[in-house]
């Protein structure tokens, strides 16, 4: 569903289940060090009500927001009928998510095929008639709008 980076959290929605049982493996590409937080040591202050304690309950509740709101958008994507209809809204989201109309996003070919649901090699077909149309720019992981209309015509 997401490739996470340095200082990113997982599993912050799972805590606040009755059953505590994820749904989902997590699979490390480097290795890394986790830092578990017990989840009632993390909703309730502590006797001496520590400022740093209600910023930790404040960012876990901006955090949680946020990841509903990302995988609000991902259903969205993968609910869009067509491979062109779904790449268009992907770099659409990026475009909005950067600020800019050239980014760079965090998957490969492989990966973003994966994060799609399409298939890798017709994803690239598609991004190749896409450049070829003027429609979009790219190199590797960068990625240049040029046509930001037909991009949303295309969604």
């Amino acid at each position: 569903l997401s490739v996470l980076g340095k200082g990113e959290i997982f599993g912050e929605g799972i805590v606040s289940t009755v059953s505590r049982i994820s749904p989902v493996t997590v699979i490390i590409r480097v290795p890394s060090v986790i830092l578990y937080l017990p989840f009632e040591a993390t909703l309730t202050t502590c006797s001496k009500v520590c400022s740093f304690h209600q910023q930790l309950i404040r960012n876990l509740f901006m955090i949680l927001g946020e990841k509903n709101s990302s995988l609000t958008s991902k259903i969205e994507l993968l609910l869009r009928k067509g491979m062109r209809e779904k790449i268009s809204a992907f770099l659409l989201m990026e475009q909005t998510k950067n600020n800019n109309f050239t980014f760079q996003i965090t998957f490969n070919r492989n990966e973003l095929a994966e994060y799609l649901n399409v298939s890798r090699t017709s994803m690239c077909r598609e991004l190749s008639r896409m450049k070829d149309e003027k429609i979009i720019d790219y190199y590797k992981n960068t990625f240049r709008i040029l046509s930001a209309d037909k991009l949303i015509e295309e969604t």
